[in-house]
């Protein structure tokens, strides 16, 4: 893959914790990086969801929260 020089990065850490005996809260980060390396800026998604609701393949729902993260991480690089 080429890139170019005005390139940012975005990189996404997840962290699930016991929310109660029924639930976990879900933490994402998603990390902007500017084209030099710096950190630019991190649009963070939090939310309380079922335990074990993602212990399986996340496909649509990894779809649906980096969707949702794409506002603020557009904020952060205009």
């Amino acid at each position: 893959m080429t890139r170019g020089s005005n390139v940012y990065t975005v990189n996404g850490t997840v962290k699930l914790t016991t929310a109660g005996l029924s639930k976990e809260k879900i933490r994402i980060d998603w990390r902007v990086l500017e084209p030099s390396g710096t950190v630019k800026g991190t649009v963070t998604q939090e939310n309380v969801i079922p335990k074990g609701s993602l212990n399986g393949p996340w496909g649509s729902i990894a779809d649906a929260a980096a969707g949702a993260a794409v506002p603020g991480i557009k904020k952060l690089v205009q």
